[in-house]
C-alpha cells in the first residue's frame, strides 16, 4: 500500500461534516422546497467529489474500507446528535421513522463517496489503458520498422556480398586466363630455345665435320 499522509485523512472527515450538515435539511425532501433539495444535491456531489479524492489518495481497497468506516461513523453521529438534539433537527412522530430517515440519509451521502470512486477508479483504469494501448501500438510501430530496417540491412547485404563474390569470381577467371597466357609464353619459350639449341647443335655437327 502506498505511503498515505495524515493530511489526507481530512477527507473522510469531510464526509461527517457533511452528513451533519444534512440533518439541518427537512427529513421529507421531495416534498419540501426548491432550495431544500438543491442544498441536497450540492451535499451529494460535495460527498462524490470527495469520494474521488479519496480513490486518488488511499487507493481502491484502504479507500473503500476508509469511507466505510466513515459511513458507520457518520450515521452514529447523525443518530446521536438527532437523539441529543431533537428539537433543532425536525424530529417528530414516529420518533423512529425519522431517526430511519437520518440514518439512510447517512448511508446515501456515504453511497455517494463510493460512487465517486468507482466513477474516479474507472477513469484512472480508461486512462491507463489507453497509455498501455498507445505504448503497446508505438511498440509495434517501432518493431515494425526496425523489421524492415534490418530487412533493408540483409538485402543490402546480400547485394554487396553477390556483388563481392561476382568481382572475386571475376578476379579468378582473370587471374586463370593470365596464368594460362603465361603458361603459354613459358612453353613457347622453351620450345623456342629448345629449337635454338638444336640448330646450335647441328651447326655445331657441320663444322666438325668439314
Amino acid at each position: 500500500m502506498k505511503k498515505i499522509k495524515t493530511i489526507y485523512y481530512f477527507y473522510p472527515s469531510l464526509i461527517v461534516f457533511l452528513t451533519l450538515i444534512s440533518m439541518f435539511l427537512n427529513v421529507e425532501i421531495f416534498r419540501s422546497p426548491l432550495q431544500t433539495f438543491s442544498a441536497w444535491f450540492v451535499l451529494s456531489v460535495l460527498t462524490f467529489t470527495v469520494g474521488w479524492a479519496i480513490d486518488k489518495f488511499f487507493g481502491w481497497v484502504y479507500g473503500g474500507k476508509v469511507i466505510f468506516v466513515t459511513i458507520i461513523i457518520s450515521v452514529l453521529f447523525s443518530l446521536g446528535f438527532a437523539v441529543f438534539f431533537g428539537e433543532y433537527f425536525y424530529i417528530s412522530n414516529p420518533f423512529l421513522e425519522d431517526l430511519l430517515f437520518y440514518g439512510l440519509r447517512g448511508i446515501l451521502l456515504g453511497s455517494m463517496a463510493f460512487f465517486g470512486m468507482a466513477v474516479s477508479e474507472t477513469v484512472r483504469r480508461e486512462t491507463l489503458c489507453e497509455i498501455y494501448d498507445s505504448i503497446e501500438k508505438e511498440t509495434e510501430l517501432k518493431l515494425k520498422n526496425a523489421e524492415e530496417k534490418a530487412s533493408l540491412i540483409i538485402e543490402k547485404a546480400e547485394l554487396e556480398a553477390e556483388k563481392i563474390l561476382s568481382e572475386a569470381k571475376s578476379n579468378v577467371g582473370i587471374l586463370n586466363r593470365q596464368y594460362e597466357e603465361l603458361m603459354l609464353k613459358i612453353e613457347t619459350l622453351i620450345n623456342t630455345e629448345k629449337n635454338i639449341l638444336k640448330k646450335y647443335e647441328e651447326n655445331n655437327s657441320n663444322e666438325i665435320k668439314d
